[in-house]
């Protein structure tokens, strides 16, 4: 069921090991911590989506976490795909916590009394989807629906969507719909 298993990413280990070697006052110990919390935090909710993607059916998909594949000059890496003989579903995993607020252009968390801005992960995911029908023409392989989720693995998290975006409303999903 598990073509390519979850890892514990490279960038974690990496900062993991920056935040051991910097003595406690060293002036970029603040954001190296920061970055640490940042990847644990995406590998939780990797954990997270990897049980539910558990829960389906063993001969229904071939699952594959953490794909990367090259990009012209650079790569791609997608944090789940899942392949039926009839579908790709690209799956972007989000741990966020708080009050989330959807946007076109972009996300807003707010928790704790600070606000955070990111990059809206339906245009992630959609751009990983555009990079593998790339890919598969580059490579000559015959064409294959592609669908996109983006899933929140915190239950906690409040998810509001903007009015209007017809496009978040059918593709965000928390990890209690599964």
């Amino acid at each position: 069921m598990f073509d390519l298993e979850l890892n514990r990413p490279i960038a974690l280990e990496q900062a993991e090991a920056a935040q051991r070697r910097l003595p406690i006052f060293h002036e970029m110990r603040h954001d190296i911590e920061i970055k640490v919390r940042n990847f644990a935090s995406g590998y939780q909710g990797e954990k997270k989506l990897r049980y539910f993607l558990g829960l389906i059916p063993e001969k229904r998909y071939h699952i594959f976490h953490g794909l990367r594949l090259p990009a012209e000059n650079s790569f791609f890496q997608m944090d789940a795909h899942l392949l039926s003989a009839k579908l790709i579903i690209l799956i972007e995993s989000k741990n966020y916590s708080g009050k989330i607020s959807i946007g076109k252009l972009q996300l807003t968390q707010e928790i704790n009394n600070s606000t955070a801005i990111y990059d809206n992960p339906i245009v992630q995911v959609n751009r990983h989807k555009l990079l593998l029908q790339y890919f598969f023409k580059k490579y000559q392989i015959p064409p294959i629906p592609i669908e996109t989720l983006v899933v929140f693995t915190k239950s906690s998290a409040e998810i509001n969507i903007a009015p209007g975006y017809a496009e978040a409303e059918k593709k965000i999903a928390g990890s209690v719909i599964f």
